[in-house]
């Protein structure tokens, strides 16, 4: 690889007034210091360059492109916001040097520059917390660990501790959260279950466009159709005239956030038979916006 000349730098290709012989120099040295004060001056022995005269300050700046360059700072703020963990970078001495968005809105303050890294745990010092810190530091091997947020009562974070320069970098997860995801998951499983064996009811999932996501077992049973024919197929196309328009309306109104809606009306099933229904519709929030409707399907 080619290093590019520093301009600053004088260059090392011999001028015509800047060549002298050995003996020349010696008699004439002051010259010749003033002029290898302004650029090198190359001395000849047995008529070729075999040494050269310059500046003290001349000499440091040519050591530069020799030593080992060092990598350009990176700006790691958009990095670390682009990630939805928590993440921390930390210094030796265990103070923080940036942080992700999320570990931001998480912790608050306790996650800004210079503050120290083990005040996000929910009792400080915390021992196990110290220990992981000192313990990556000093072997450069990952920690992982559960830890007590210091900003969210009974949260519980999984945290991974990594080597990072001199210091460490966490990075988390809400452990709390996800755990309540799988609890959440598996009471719908089972409430879809309990759907089933009733056979009259069914929850099913609609989207901002009136499609259905997802169906569930129970909801096939009481549709009478397969979940191929279900997915993406807007319920009110199963719903015999005129209710469907009414069905339509209240899916709009719920999508604006208002409240939950209920109405009756004739189920179209996969041979044309049809079904007395009752219908409750409820706005499904996230984030602050309603992405979706729930609508409990009840056979009369």
């Amino acid at each position: 690889m080619t290093i590019p000349r520093d301009p600053s730098i004088p260059s090392l290709t011999p001028l015509a007034d800047n060549v002298v012989t050995c003996s020349n120099l010696v008699r004439h040295f002051g010259l010749w210091q003033a002029r290898a004060a302004r650029n090198p001056v190359y001395v000849l022995q047995h008529g070729r360059p075999k040494l050269v005269l310059l500046a003290i300050e001349t000499l440091e700046a040519l050591c530069v492109p020799g030593k080992e360059r060092e990598a350009p700072a990176v700006d790691w703020a958009p990095v670390f916001d682009a990630v939805s963990d928590i993440v921390l970078l930390a210094d030796g001495a265990g103070r923080i040097l940036g942080s992700s968005r999320t570990a931001r809105l998480h912790f608050g303050a306790r996650a800004g520059v210079g503050q120290p890294i083990t005040a996000i745990a929910a009792s400080v010092p915390d021992k196990q917390f110290d220990d992981a810190i000192r313990r990556v530091i000093a072997t450069g091997s990952e920690s992982r660990f559960s830890l007590a947020s210091g900003t969210r009562a009974a949260r519980m974070l999984a945290c991974t501790l990594l080597p990072a320069g001199d210091g460490v970098a966490l990075v988390g997860a809400d452990e709390t959260a996800a755990q309540e995801h799988a609890r959440l998951a598996a009471t719908a499983a089972a409430a879809s279950d309990a759907m089933v064996a009733v056979r009259n009811v069914a929850l099913l999932i609609i989207d901002r466009h009136g499609l259905l996501q997802d169906p569930t077992e129970a909801a096939i049973a009481l549709l009478g159709r397969p979940r191929d024919q279900l997915i993406g197929t807007q319920l009110s196309g199963m719903i015999a005239t005129p209710r469907a328009n009414v069905m339509d309306t209240a899916i709009a109104r719920v999508l604006t956030g208002r409240h939950p809606e209920t109405f009756d009306a004739e189920l179209v099933r996969k041979r044309g038979e049809t079904l007395a229904i009752s219908v409750g519709l409820a706005p499904i929030w996230q984030g602050g916006l309603v992405q979706n409707v729930a609508a409990l399907v009840r056979a009369r």
